[in-house]
């Protein structure tokens, strides 16, 4: 082997994560773009034994989050007699530019600056992780690819990996994935960036470890997930179930109903201070103002009709220019009545001089909590439901009639309702962000938009081609391919898969069942199991290697070890 290699990467804690890992290091890489990096680390794992002649090598693909240690996610499927067998199979994986786990990334050094790359990691493309990684194998003497399988992104990988020739890659299982980008995913990765843009760490990329964007990065990921998932799944497994206990919620109970009122509002906020105060005259003059403008608004409106219907009770327009509401008699008995006619601006505008109990319970009201308290509480909570109903009167002139606010005040107060869909959500957010870096998820995404197999081949984009050159390109792939898709998968859609099945030169289909939708290709091992091992057994070259007398496999591989980090089948215990 003529590259260098280490075990591990001081200066990125995320390769931790990823145990017995190796990392080359090629000294010189040119991306598709013309940039060139150098001392380019290049993390992979590698199970079984490579045979004497070079040819019994199984290439593993790894998804957007994922990692090289397939065992973590794919780990069902590993193992003597599964579909990724060590006894019989050379099988690697390599990690991606741009991922955090040992290849060069965002939080790996530049060797031309001495710091870590940051937002300037040039961005790179599918492609170039395949040639890459391509300088990995040929180091490791790899002479020939028996299979090369993969999802998501790593199904991406598989499509370019073809392009390599049938004498080299043999066959390819491409699965839940697509032969370009479509809007539709470039569209949700551009909402997962914006959601990391728009904290307040993020700093345009220049963020420090210890203050990385958290929360943009845990928002980017449960967004993410719903695209990953169904809504029937989501609908099966929580439903409107509420936590009794919840896990990412505010522990500190509320001392006030404004505490409460705020509490609920910011429920799964992450950073919030608590109430502020809203007691400043300029404040509360204020928030009078535009609840008199919104009532005034109101009344203009119903001035230009000559009945006002509420909860099926007409009351016709008065002379005066009043109109009465009748509020609902299940929420409170309280009358308001407000002023229209020539002297409601004046009487609106006159409004800001009331006192400073009216004044607070403006502000209150427009705060979203009508919550000053009356004089004198009462001795014992009244029936309904716990609401002690007050009003306050705000003075008008000119003769007008005076507005009548309904004033609540809260006497016991309840906990925020937490779903708990919302509960996993969170959970999910926060798992996410101890395991991934923001820099590297934009870099991650922005080269999954830039995928299309045709671009720069012949009758590909970036020769002119239009219409169908992706078809074309496709059609000149002629490996055996075996291509996967999910039935609810809503990300990378089944009837992509049959397309790509249609336009590959010997394809067959196989359509997994699973309600999980996307995810459903790192959640349904037994299917995806069996699609592979049925597939290598049609194809002589893969019979031949399976019928080998194997080698040894260690006694660990196949066998659920951990939890896993980087997969997806912990949903199943929610």
């Amino acid at each position: 082997m003529l590259y260098e290699r280490r075990t591990s990467q001081p200066e990125n804690p995320f390769s931790k994560l990823v145990s017995q890992q190796t990392i080359a290091i090629v000294p010189e890489f040119t991306l598709e773009s013309g940039h060139k990096l150098y001392q380019v680390p290049v993390a992979y794992k590698t199970w079984g034994k490579l045979n004497d002649a070079g040819d019994n090598v199984m290439i593993i693909c790894h998804a957007l989050s994922g990692s090289c240690d397939v065992e973590d996610w794919w780990g069902p499927l590993m193992g003597p007699g599964r579909a990724f067998d060590p006894t019989k199979f050379f099988i690697i994986c390599c990690n991606v530019l741009g991922s955090p786990y040992g290849t060069a990334s965002p939080v790996t050094i530049d060797p031309v600056t001495g710091v870590t790359y940051g937002p300037e990691f040039p961005l790179a493309t599918i492609r170039d992780d395949v040639t890459l990684h391509k300088l990995i194998l040929d180091d490791l003497g790899v002479k020939q690819v028996a299979i090369c399988i993969g999802g998501s992104m790593g199904g991406m990988q598989v499509l370019e990996w073809s392009f390599f020739g049938p004498d080299y890659v043999r066959a390819i299982v491409p699965i839940a994935t697509s032969a370009k980008h479509s809007a539709w995913c470039i569209s949700w990765g551009e909402a997962q960036r914006q959601s990391i843009y728009s904290d307040p760490n993020y700093k345009d990329g220049y963020y420090t470890p210890d203050a990385p964007p958290s929360v943009g990065l845990g928002a980017a990921r449960m967004a993410a997930l719903l695209t990953y998932r169904s809504r029937n799944s989501f609908e099966s497994r929580f439903g409107r179930k509420v936590m009794d206990k919840p896990t990412y919620s505010s522990a500190k109970e509320p001392e006030t109903p404004a505490e409460e009122h705020h509490q609920i509002h910011n429920d799964g906020h992450r950073h919030t201070k608590g109430p502020m105060p809203r007691s400043s005259s300029a404040d509360s003059t204020s928030s009078l103002l535009a609840a008199s403008s919104k009532a005034l608004e109101l009344a203009q409106q119903q001035q230009q009709q000559q009945q006002i219907t509420e909860d099926g009770v007409t009351v016709e327009a008065a002379s005066s220019g009043q109109k009465t509401l009748l509020s609902d008699p299940l929420a409170s008995s309280t009358t308001t009545t407000i002023a229209t006619g020539p002297a409601a601006v004046s009487a609106m505008t006159a409004a800001t001089t009331a006192t400073s109990d009216s004044t607070s319970a403006a502000s209150a009201a427009a705060d979203g909590h009508t919550t000053l308290s009356p004089s004198s509480p009462p001795s014992s909570p009244p029936a309904n439901g716990g609401l002690v109903s007050s009003s306050t009167t705000i003075p008008v002139s000119n003769g007008a009639t005076p507005i009548s606010i309904p004033i609540e005040k809260r006497l016991r107060t309840s906990r925020p309702t937490v779903f708990s869909a919302q509960n996993y959500l969170r959970y999910q957010g926060d798992k996410f962000i101890h395991r991934f870096d923001a820099n590297c998820y934009i870099a991650i995404t922005r080269k999954m938009d830039v995928h299309d197999v045709s671009t720069g081949r012949s009758g590909g984009v970036a020769e002119g081609g239009v219409g169908g050159s992706v078809y074309d390109v496709l059609e000149s792939i002629v490996q055996p391919a075996l291509v996967i898709g999910v039935e609810s998968d809503g990300l990378f859609t089944i009837s992509e898969q049959y397309e790509l099945a249609e336009h590959l030169h010997a394809a067959e289909m196989v359509v997994i069942q699973s309600p999980d939708g996307h995810d459903g290709f790192l959640l349904e091992f037994e299917q995806i199991n069996h699609a592979i091992l049925s597939f290598m057994h049609k194809h002589r070259h893969l019979v031949d290697i399976l019928s080998r007398e194997g080698f040894v496999a260690p006694a660990a591989v196949g066998e659920v070890v951990k939890e896993s980090l980087f997969g997806e089948s912990e949903i199943v215990n929610w």
